[in-house]
This record gives C-alpha cells, structure tokens and sequence, in this order.
C-alpha cells in the first residue's frame, strides 16, 4: 500500500471514538482458534499469522522483529474484536500504524516492546509534530484506550493510558475534552445499544433514512 492511501485510511481513523466496553479479557483465556465473522462478512482466524481482508492482508510475524510475542498475541485480540465492529480498511490501518509506531521505537534502541509507555508516546508524539503528523497518533490513541479497557495486560501501561486520555490531538472532534461515565467517549457496549436501537427504529418505520444514517454518524 502506498503512503498516499496510508495516510487518508488514518485520517479517517481518527475520527473514530473508541468503542470498547470496560470488560477485562484474558489474552490467555480468548479462544485465538475460534473463527471470526468480520464486519464486511469475511472470516478469520485470530492465531493465523497471516489475516486476509478483501484486497489487503495483515501479517503479524512482521511485528516479532520489534515487539514480543505477548504484545503481538495481545494485539492480535484485540484486532479480532475490532474486525467485528470497523471496515477492513480501518483494521488495516491500525496494522500499518502499528508497525510504524514499532519501528520508529526501535530505531531508539527499543528491543522487542512489551508495553508501550509514557515516554515511548512522548517520543513519537515529538517526531510526529515536527513532521506535521501529529494526527497519526489520533489513530492509534483510540485503539491504546481501547486496550486498556479491555484487555487484563493492556498493549500502554497505567502511565501510558493516562497521558493518552489527556491528549488534544488535532484531527478530532473540537472542544473539551471529556473522560467520565456521562459525556466521556462511549464504550462498545453503549454503542451497540445505540446502533441496535437506532436500526430497530429504520426497520419499523419510526425514522428515515437519512435520520438513521445522521444516528450512526453521531454515535
């Protein structure tokens, strides 16, 4: 994939607020030999070193180089929870931005990240406003969150976690940012509930179509 096509797959990322519920998973304990149902009507299977989605492919064993094999097993669940819910070329972007992030850690001497930390933020954050692209961290900073949300050993440590909920990254939605239970970003679970009971509304007749297109666009 070119670079062109990168960057417009994590500008629409960015816009993306984070959607996972606050229910911890052990990377352990998920089944990585369960087939899953993507949200394109595709299929994979989490422990295959190599996904395929529509015209791209994901291939994990190019992350071993610069992280362990627990982040890659981690990052692999939580991918397999987001194949479920975004389009493949939002899922394709996290992979790209990833190893972006990875090996720009590892031209700083980072061997085989475990877990990515304040500091490792801070840097890239720099690197990437002086290229101005500091948008690219919005990407991924959605997806961070989502980990720490989600998984019992997150992919950003508690430190990590903290500065990335504090940060203004251009790109996103203007105005205060918010992080409480009642104007905070939604978790996956109340989004679900939301496009649940949004599309029950399209199918009964209680709304447009365009009224129920404007509800998802403003989950």
């Amino acid at each position: 994939m070119n670079n062109k096509k990168s960057e417009n797959y994590v500008d629409n990322m960015g816009e993306d607020e984070s959607m996972l519920s606050k229910s911890y998973i052990s990377n352990e304990m998920y089944d990585l030999d369960k087939p899953i149902i993507t949200q394109w009507g595709g299929k994979i299977i989490p422990r295959d070193e190599k996904w395929f989605l529509e015209e791209w492919s994901i291939n994990f064993s190019k992350l071993l180089p610069y992280a362990s094999a627990s982040f890659v097993s981690r990052f692999k669940v939580l991918m397999a929870l987001r194949c479920q819910i975004n389009a493949y070329m939002t899922v394709q972007g996290y992979y790209i931005v990833i190893i972006s992030l990875l090996r720009f850690l590892h031209s700083r001497g980072c061997i085989e990240i475990n877990v990515i930390t304040s500091e490792h933020l801070l840097w890239w954050r720099a690197a990437l406003v002086k290229a101005d692209r500091e948008y690219v961290l919005g990407s991924l900073r959605r997806f961070f969150l989502d980990s720490a949300d989600m998984l019992n050993e997150p992919l950003v440590d508690t430190e990590a976690a903290t500065l990335l909920a504090r940060f203004v990254i251009p790109g996103g939605p203007k105005g205060e940012r918010v992080n409480d239970p009642d104007k905070g970003r939604m978790t996956l679970a109340e989004r679900q509930i939301f496009e649940t009971k949004a599309r029950q509304a399209f199918e009964k007749g209680n709304i447009d179509f365009s009224d129920f297109l404007t509800r998802r666009a403003l989950d």
